[in-house]
């Protein structure tokens, strides 16, 4: 989609507008825009419901077409004393010119939103949310119970399916049975405070019920799980409540520390051990633990520029998305020149004077290729097929996923700059030990002000260097037409979120688990744009993925498979090792359950907003993350289904939707490599009643068992630090325990 030619005047209309070209030429003379309010359902929703991504106007200009990457400001002009907000007062139009919005309605009724736009022209319009009646309970059958107990509540607004909402019996999730629009029933929980509770249910929007009082009666006999049910707890509970069936029942149970990224350091830093244990006594299981795959070139430089990005966003946060232009834009033509400057070693302190020459102009981007290229390197054809792909599928598929990048040299396009000093980053000999880099983003070209920016969205990728002219290692064409499309669908994530979160809302850049996380689940889109075309061919009969596809997503897949292999060295949420493979992999893999869960939509969410980290992720998914990464914590080890039994029997909330990875790990492993050196990476060490569990992880991850209860009727399972007392709160330790298929 097009992005639209800015001009430093502001004109003062919003009827009319000017066609907003690209792909080369002169910026059009008329830079006027329309907002176009939208209307339909997704305006309104229940009392109390948080509307997320709402489209509230769509950008056009005088053809009629859309304008992506304009900066809009979001005001409430009636409604805020009925409880009705914006969570955030700026958006961006995406490539369907759609400025999207977050709604929090208040009691039922209408509020007004003013949506306004300064730049290319002033222009504003006034969209119209309306919230209903919201869900609400009337009564609770029986009004005392215990664990295990069926429950009936009646009401009205109450959702039709189970998935739809959530029965919360003083704040513990309780297992919804039957749902209709005027009752639902459920299964009582257990790890419940015996005595007067309050009832609630939350449902999918965020709207909440009323409360109804009840009492939860305390059970000398706490039930077990059924079979594919799942509960998590704390640590500080599991000893006072959980009681699970015996008589040859198999548990899958996951300690775990679901830590927030925002944690103290001497907690971030450390490693605590536990012990779980299944009644007392008993030899404990040796803990497994293998080293970390060493950080590549490029992740380490990538965690280099990241941050490095954080000390610049105060100072590319203060000119934001829209500084003044320096000059007008003059047309663009192909084979002319431009001057920039080139980050040319691993630490930052050195640039590089390069002039490179326009040789691809598409409808969002502009390739320049360094005038000190190898001569025999991508051809002008070979450069236009490249700059086809990435102008026509990538950009168009990351800009969807994710939003708009900004304009701040406002010349409609993002540029990708070819040039042998990103070859130069690393040496021959480097590139045999630690890898070589094939592009990157930097930040520091969104802050115009900073020394060496080059004051616009710019991609650096390598140059093809059959011969290894460039005095680092060679890298054919081939090489080069397959490795740095991911590199740039990744880094153009990095480019989107950085401007989304620094320059448009005047926050801080996302946080470094998160942010790389993203930029893989970028990788994997690129992937499923050839992976959904029946035509791409396969060079073997036992690939999983066709061979255009594999430049993309067979790094995710190890990087993931590692994690798994050797979770407790790895966090989720806490980037400490340096954003290592394994890292990248656990976060990809948390956010694949994710967008399982709530839909691939959340991924634009996490990005247009100012919240990071953890927090982002509770913000957008409407739920604690504790009990997020309880359930993932199942799902990494059932995925789609659990061997041997059809994937349609556990709940979707606890499997993966859209990989099966039980199957794709296996393949891997059938066609040989060292990364998988087995069928399922997950081999959970067994541990029976009178048994206990010893071992330690870092924050922010999780580690699996099973637990066989043999001929004891019941089994009591406890879960503590190893060095006795309590865990330290901010861990988040805790367990989720899912029941297997007997034995």
């Amino acid at each position: 989609m097009p992005r639209c030619w800015a001009r430093s005047a502001v004109i003062l209309l919003v009827a009319l507008a000017a066609a907003c070209k690209s792909g080369g030429g002169t910026p059009p003379t008329d830079s006027r825009i329309s907002l176009v309010a939208q209307s339909g359902q997704s305006l309104s929703g229940p009392s109390g419901a948080r509307l997320l991504g709402v489209p509230l106007v769509q950008v056009t200009d005088a053809a009629h077409q859309p304008v992506s990457g304009v900066v809009a400001s979001l005001a409430l002009t009636s409604g805020a004393q009925a409880g009705f907000s914006l969570p955030q007062s700026t958006a961006v139009s995406g490539p369907d010119g759609i400025v999207r919005g977050d709604v929090v309605l208040g009691q039922p009724g209408s509020a007004s939103i003013r949506v306004t736009v300064t730049t290319p022209s002033s222009a504003e319009a006034t969209v119209t949310v309306t919230a209903t009646a919201g869900p609400a309970l009337t009564t609770v059958s029986p009004s005392a119970f215990g664990a295990g107990d069926e429950v009936t509540l009646t009401g009205s607004g109450l959702p039709s399916a189970a998935a739809g909402a959530t029965v919360l019996i003083g704040g513990v999730p309780a297992t919804i049975v039957a749902a209709s629009a005027t009752s639902l029933r459920f299964m009582a929980p257990a790890c419940v405070a015996a005595g007067p509770v309050a009832i609630s249910v939350r449902l999918a929007s965020g709207a909440t019920t009323n409360s109804l009082g009840a009492t939860y009666t305390s059970s000398v006999n706490n039930p077990g799980l059924a079979v594919f049910e799942a509960i998590t707890v704390s640590a500080s509970q599991v000893s006072q409540c959980l009681s699970l069936a015996g008589n040859g029942a198999r548990y899958l149970v996951v300690p775990q520390y679901a830590t927030s990224d925002v944690v103290p350091g001497s907690v971030a830093n450390t490693r605590p051990s536990f012990i779980v244990g299944a009644n007392a006594g008993g030899a404990p299981v040796a803990a497994v633990t293998t080293p970390d795959t060493p950080l590549s070139a490029q992740a380490s430089f990538d965690r280099f520029l990241r941050l490095s990005e954080r000390a610049l966003a105060p100072l590319a946060a203060r000119s934001g998305a829209n500084p003044p232009v320096e000059a007008p834009l003059a047309g663009l033509t192909l084979n002319s020149t431009r001057a920039f400057k080139v980050l040319s070693n691993l630490d930052g302190s050195s640039f590089n004077d390069v002039t490179g020459r326009l040789k691809f102009i598409g409808q969002n981007l502009l390739i320049y290729v360094d005038q000190e290229a190898p001569a025999d390197g991508l051809s002008d054809s070979q450069l236009t097929g490249l700059g086809k792909l990435f102008d026509q599928k990538l950009y168009e598929a990351a800009s969807h996923a994710f939003g708009s990048p900004t304009d701040i040299d406002k010349n409609g396009h993002v540029v990708v700059l070819m040039t042998p000093t990103v070859n130069k980053l690393t040496t021959k000999s480097d590139c045999k030990t630690i890898g070589y880099v094939t592009g990157f983003f930097y930040g520091l070209d969104l802050a115009p002000q900073a020394a060496n920016s080059n004051k616009g969205e710019i991609f650096y990728s390598m140059v093809a260097d059959p011969t290894g002219a460039t005095g680092s290692c060679p890298h054919p064409v081939a090489e080069v037409q397959r490795q740095v499309p991911a590199t740039f669908i990744h880094e153009f994530q990095h480019m989107i979120s950085y401007g989304q979160h620094v320059l448009v809302r005047g926050g801080r850049d996302e946080e470094l688990w998160l942010n790389e996380g993203l930029s893989h689940i970028a990788e994997e889109l690129g992937s499923l744009l050839y992976e959904r075309d029946p035509s791409q061919p396969r060079s073997t009969p036992d690939q999983i993925f066709p061979d255009s596809s594999q430049g993309f997503i067979n790094g995710d897949m190890r990087n993931a498979y590692n994690y798994l292999r050797r979770s407790a060295n790895t966090s989720v949420t806490l980037t400490q090792g340096g954003a290592t493979l394994e890292e990248r992999g656990a976060a990809w893999l948390f956010l694949r359950w994710l967008g399982d869960q709530k839909g691939d939509g959340i991924y634009r969410r996490l990005v247009e907003t100012s919240l990071t980290g953890v927090r982002n992720v509770e913000d957008k998914a409407g739920e604690p993350f504790t009990q997020m990464f309880g359930d993932f914590s199942i799902a990494a080890y059932a995925y789609d289904g659990v061997a041997g039994v059809p994937a349609n029997a556990l709940p979707e909330r606890y499997r993966f939707l859209s990989r099966n990875f039980r199957v794709i790990f296996k393949r891997f492993f059938d066609i040989g490599g060292s990364d998988f050196d087995r069928v399922f990476p997950i081999v959970p060490p067994r541990f029976v009643p009178g048994g206990t569990v010893t071992n330690s992880m870092v924050p922010g991850t999780a580690t699996w068992y099973e637990l066989r209860s043999g001929s004891a009727p019941r089994v009591a399972l406890s879960f503590g630090p190893g060095a006795g007392g309590g865990f330290d709160p901010t861990l988040g330790a805790q367990v989720t325990i899912l029941r297997l298929m007997d034995q």
